[in-house]
């Protein structure tokens, strides 16, 4: 078993009461490390519009290779109440004969400039994973089937199932405030069949850790309770049956503020609290995390719904 893992620094943003950090360990290449923001918004392919061949199959969409045109669903941005994101697409190939397993292309806006794109080799439905992607100047997220296949000769054909879209806030930040008393850490597992468990490092100086938490191999979160004023480093590494151990995942600092400091009221990024941001807050008036309109960053308590007592903590810091 290959156990040496290579990570890309890590990212994070602030949550309120309980922050949510993943770190991902792949046998090749590297991954991120993220922070979810709130409820992850999931899109179901049946819902988003599409092109000519795209068939809808109650719980899925079913979408047919045109040969020379691209087929492809498409989701419109404007109802996205975030701008950086990891994407999680559940698909399936529908593969007959000697044909190539289908492949997934994201792009923005149209279906030229692929972005990412998956290979999706598996008949029945699976989570497949796209990465962080940002849509700042962007208006439309498509899922393109990009290498139809049809040989009538070899009775080989390829088409494409699209069941939904699961897209979770991220940020990009290597370090974040949190507030509240709990932390939750959380991992993308490992696929080795001889994985054995994880261990988790966490102190309150960087580079010096407690005796690490073991953890099982089924496990892929731990929660910590962590005091105001303090910051918190914390690492992972996976082991396999034979106890060798990966190398430590990017260290990431979490530092915890008293849960009475106001959110910042810029909801638009622009460094300063104003008219715009005063718009931005009156259109998530009055939704919760399951809505259209919620906004995370006026969800200023973090009770998953945006009231009056979001408006007044918006009101007391937008000077």
């Amino acid at each position: 078993m290959q156990v040496q893992r290579s990570l890309t620094k890590p990212v994070a943003i602030a949550l309120w009461t309980i922050i949510v950090l993943r770190v991902a360990f792949i046998s090749h290449g590297s991954a991120r490390l993220y922070a979810q923001t709130g409820k992850p918004l999931t899109v179901r392919a049946t819902s988003m519009l599409r092109s000519a061949e795209v068939f809808d199959r109650g719980d899925h969409v079913h979408i047919y290779g045109k040969q020379t045109l691209k087929t492809y669903v498409y989701y419109r941005l404007s109802a996205l109440p975030f701008r950086e994101f990891q994407l999680h697409v559940e698909a399936a190939g529908d593969v007959t004969g000697p044909a190539p397993w289908p492949k997934i292309g994201i792009a923005f806006d149209d279906t030229v400039r692929i972005v990412k794109e998956v290979e999706i080799p598996s008949a029945a439905f699976q989570t497949y994973d796209f990465g962080a992607l940002n849509t700042t100047g962007h208006a439309s997220l498509y899922f393109i089937f990009t290498n139809d296949y049809y040989d009538a000769a070899r009775n080989a054909d390829v088409n494409l199932k699209i069941r939904q879209a699961v897209l979770t806030s991220a940020a990009t930040r290597d370090t974040f405030v949190v507030q509240g008393q709990q932390l939750r850490l959380l991992w993308n597992p490992n696929r080795e069949a001889d994985l054995a468990g994880y261990k988790i490092y966490h102190g309150l100086q960087p580079g010096k850790y407690l005796a690490p938490i073991t953890v099982s191999k089924d496990s892929t979160s731990h929660l910590f309770k962590v005091d105001a004023g303090y910051k918190y480093f914390f690492a992972v590494a996976a082991f396999d049956t034979a106890r060798n151990q990966s190398a430590l995942s990017p260290e990431i600092m979490a530092q915890v503020q008293p849960a009475t400091i106001l959110a910042n009221s810029d909801l638009n990024g622009d460094g300063k609290c104003d008219a715009l941001d005063i718009q931005i807050f009156s259109r998530a008036f009055g939704s919760t995390c399951a809505g259209a309109r919620y906004n995370n960053k006026a969800d200023f308590n973090g009770d998953c719904k945006i009231d009056g007592q979001d408006q007044l903590l918006f009101s007391k810091n937008c000077k």
